[in-house]
């Protein structure tokens, strides 16, 4: 009995805490909602000259690239696509995939790792980067968007797409094992 009541109790903690977590990062989504519409209403900025600003003042600041850093490294418990923080990071400051230098840390044979994180990741990462560098001013909309960035960024992304479909379909065809047995999608027997 006290086995059970243990059992059930854990249950009940596991299950606090998932919901606690989650509300912390509704918490934190909701804190830089609201604190963004505050300095946007308080200041009496559009959408995108208070983006111009952020950018200005990240981008031009010595502590910049240390908040990039560290939201980058807050992403994932925040639930924030990466792609779009390494946009942000191509328009603040062209840096790579910071998850890519994190990984060298690891004790693998420098060679393959850094084949397989050229082949894997370096067109994805320029694409989203230069797609990033290639908006000069986001208040000025598009007349603020640099047209040879962005062509060579969706050329980098369309055929790196491209590349890795064909050799998915290089890929041979999973096979099943010999004692697999299809079934029937018949009616039932009686």
């Amino acid at each position: 009995m006290s086995t059970v009541r243990s059992d059930i109790g854990r249950e009940r903690r596991s299950t606090l805490i998932v919901w606690v977590q989650r509300a912390l990062v509704v918490g934190i989504w909701l804190a830089a909602i609201v604190a963004w519409q505050l300095y946007q209403s308080s200041n009496d900025l559009s959408i995108t000259e208070t983006a111009q600003r952020f950018i200005d003042t990240v981008g031009g600041s010595w502590w910049g690239i240390f908040a990039f850093v560290s939201v980058y490294l807050a992403r994932p418990i925040v639930l924030f696509p990466a792609s779009i923080l390494t946009i942000v990071g191509g328009i603040l400051f062209l840096p790579y995939d910071l998850v890519n230098y994190l990984s060298g840390m690891l004790r693998l044979q420098w060679l393959p790792f850094l084949v397989a994180t050229a082949l894997g990741s370096l067109p994805g990462t320029v694409s989203f980067v230069l797609l990033g560098a290639s908006i000069d001013r986001v208040d000025e909309g598009i007349g603020g968007i640099d047209p040879a960035a962005l062509v060579i960024s969706l050329a980098i992304f369309g055929v790196s797409l491209a590349v890795a479909r064909l050799l998915r379909r290089r890929q041979p065809a999973p096979t099943t094992s010999p004692n697999a047995t299809s079934t029937s999608t018949g009616g039932s027997s009686t």
